[in-house]
């Protein structure tokens, strides 16, 4: 993480790279993929960093991407949706600023036994909210307009029962719901980038489904605007347009992903690729790996990342497979650092899986205080000093920190740990790790026997 100063100009970011790599001695050759937000100092072709890069970087292979679900949610720009918006933020904000009348609005809810107890509040930087907030105005919009009545305040809702008006709402909303559908499909854990494409370009498709529906008068697909009696042709020829524009933004914004395709496939489908249409340094291995039956039922029948997993044999080329009662004495330990102070003291990731990995071998005798920790950083992950409060009785420290740069022995050494603190495992911990499930069994029978 580097910090501008001053400026934020295409050439000063650019030059800030150039001196990030320089001092990670990062060869150009390994960068493979940059993602950028999508203001022009980052993207513009001749005085952005894309463009910088690329005139500094003739003929690399550096795939330029922007944030996917930003560019989704950017993708509504394209349609003129600013006028209902406003509108149903003003309604919205005509009920829920004021003590009183929202109070009343949530009682007559209540009283009239709605399914929902409030509007919500749009919020511009929340990608879902423009749709759940004209979803719920939908769903709320005769009770709203029952409850002005009530207290003679028709004006405060009049849009809400103008059928022109209706019409366009009820169009943004089922476009909104399914964009949302859309977002919500690329979010969460384990999600490839070739899984949001495959979202990406299902939409696309199903925006021409749309646009042909709509010049058929045909609204399977628009719930809310079906229920609008006599939606005029003009309405849907202008409804009809905008999905076409829609899906130009979405070709237009997202036509890196469409330069990158053949990628893609070799990793979603790699049995299926055409050798002959990938990249020549691939295509013999690509051979090799589709005449391979095992890796093909593997693929099939293990998740993804699991099974690119398993294509690395180090482990079990290199590795000797020792029998639980075989003692074993380790004298070097190496492990990954997030941070370290020139003490000794370690951060890693926060799981504290390298901690608890020490502690169990401690407990099978494999490790003891004599043991050498060595751990590999950069320089700027050597920190002067680690808070105390970080650092507890069951962090392992290092005794040896080796940079790019230099090598510190930490003196005096820190003591390690001596046991598995068992009080700090859950129920948890201890049946997702195996060894440690029989290391609590033998514990329980040494402390019988005693």
């Amino acid at each position: 993480m580097r910090s501008l100063k001053g400026t934020t100009k295409g050439c000063d970011i650019f030059l800030e790279f150039q001196e990030g790599l320089l001092t990670l001695k990062v060869p150009i050759t390994n960068i493979c993929n940059i993602t950028t937000g999508g203001a022009p100092n980052m993207t513009g072709k001749n005085s952005g960093f894309l463009g910088l890069f690329n005139q500094n970087y003739p003929g690399n292979n550096v795939v330029f991407l922007h944030c996917v679900i930003h560019q989704d949610a950017l993708c509504k720009s394209a349609l003129n949706m600013k006028p209902v918006l406003d509108a149903v933020v003003k309604l919205v904000n005509t009920i829920r600023p004021r003590g009183l009348t929202h109070r009343q609005f949530r009682d007559f809810l209540q009283s009239v036994q709605s399914e929902y107890s409030d509007v919500l509040y749009y919020t511009k930087v929340r990608w879902l909210s423009a749709g759940c907030v004209f979803e719920r105005v939908w769903q709320l919009k005769d009770d709203i307009v029952s409850f002005f009545h009530e207290k003679q305040c028709s004006a405060e809702c009049e849009m809400l029962e103008d059928t022109e008006w209706l019409s366009v709402f009820a169009f943004f909303t089922d476009l909104l719901c399914h964009m949302n559908n859309l977002n919500v499909k690329m979010q969460g854990k384990n999600q490839f980038i070739d899984d949001i494409w495959a979202h990406l370009k299902a939409f696309k498709l199903k925006l021409n489904l749309f646009a042909g529906q709509l010049a058929k008068n045909d609204l399977s697909h628009f719930s809310r605007l079906n229920s609008i009696p006599s939606v005029n042709e003009e309405k849907l020829k202008k409804y009809e347009d905008g999905f076409k524009k829609l899906h130009f933004e979405f070709e237009r914004r997202f036509q890196d992903f469409s330069a990158i395709q053949t990628e893609l496939d070799i990793f979603t489908m790699p049995f299926n690729v055409n050798c002959e249409a990938v990249r020549s340094d691939l295509q013999l291995e690509l051979i090799e790996l589709q005449f391979k039956n095992h890796l093909k039922q593997s693929f099939l029948n293990m998740p993804k990342l699991q099974f690119y997993k398993s294509l690395s044999k180090g482990v079990k080329k290199f590795s000797i497979r020792l029998d639980w009662n075989k003692k074993v004495k380790i004298d070097l330990l190496i492990l990954g650092s997030v941070a370290v102070s020139l003490k000794g003291q370690r951060i890693g990731k926060g799981r504290g899986y390298a901690d608890l990995g020490f502690a169990m071998m401690t407990a099978m005798e494999a490790v003891n205080s004599e043991i050498t920790i060595v751990t590999i950083v950069h320089d700027c992950q050597v920190l002067h000093s680690i808070p105390d409060d970080l650092f507890g009785e069951h962090d392992v420290p290092v005794d040896i920190i080796v940079t790019p740069t230099r090598i510190i022995r930490c003196e005096p050494k820190l003591p390690k740990p001596d046991r598995i603190i068992w009080s700090l495992l859950s129920d948890e911990n201890i049946r997702e790790i195996p060894i440690l499930k029989k290391l609590k069994k033998m514990r329980k029978k040494s402390d019988v026997l005693k």
